[in-house]
């Protein structure tokens, strides 16, 4: 009799998953006088790729300022890095050379309403739509 046709090969192994690594980034918060939540400690985001915008970065920090007294939008939050300068939301880290492991630096701007508060006759307007 005719020998029996060999088994099927197996199918391949699914492929792995898109890599999902984070990469380091450190932030230095601001040292503020009487506010335990903001004392210049550096903390460390985890970034998937250097092309995360500057939007996605100050997304994270709010993430790690969860349990912070105060919250800061990200329109109240200025990245810097060693040139003067600060960046702008649509660019990428890469697009200012930030490498992994570089440590950015976190300016709190005054929250809008204090600001109009304080500066009755400042001559400026801010429109929100």
């Amino acid at each position: 009799p005719p020998s029996p046709p060999p088994p099927p090969s197996p199918p391949p192994p699914p492929s792995p998953p898109p890599s999902r690594d984070l990469h380091p980034i450190m932030v230095r918060f601001p040292d503020i006088a009487n506010d335990d939540d903001f004392n210049g400690q550096v903390v460390q985001l985890d970034v998937p790729a250097l092309t995360a915008t500057v939007a996605e970065v100050k997304q994270l920090i709010i993430e790690k300022m969860s349990n912070f007294t105060r919250q800061v939008p990200r329109n109240e939050q200025m990245l810097s890095y060693i040139d003067p300068g600060f960046f702008g939301e649509e660019n990428t880290l890469d697009f200012y050379n930030i490498e992994y492991g570089a440590t950015l630096i976190l300016t709190l701007l005054e929250p809008e309403a204090d600001f109009l508060t304080e500066n009755t006759d400042s001559g400026s307007v801010k429109v929100q739509f």
